[in-house]
């Protein structure tokens, strides 16, 4: 699947441990540093990202629809930068 049409799945579905791979730019996602998707998270349960991305360092989420920073969940601790427009908050 191209990086498009991962973004595309994201809209309407769970997120992958291999979406999160192709979207980060690797084949192991408990050591990706770097994360850019653009989601609704009403769709989309994010809460669950630190968990699985224990190294993410800089989230991007232009374009995400994020009611609140809440729905990121409490794992993300190694996070030094979030960036990006974010409808909701």
């Amino acid at each position: 699947m191209e990086w498009h049409e991962e973004e595309e799945a994201l809209t309407s579905a769970s997120i992958t441990d291999e979406q999160l791979a192709v979207l980060a730019g690797t084949t192991d996602i408990a050591r990706a540093t770097h994360l850019q998707l653009t989601v609704d998270s009403a769709c989309v349960p994010l809460g669950t990202v630190g968990e699985r991305m224990p190294e993410l360092q800089h989230l991007k989420l232009s374009g995400s629809a994020l009611p609140s920073i809440r729905e990121l969940g409490t794992s993300l601790r190694q996070l030094q930068a979030g960036g990006g427009c974010l409808k909701g908050l």
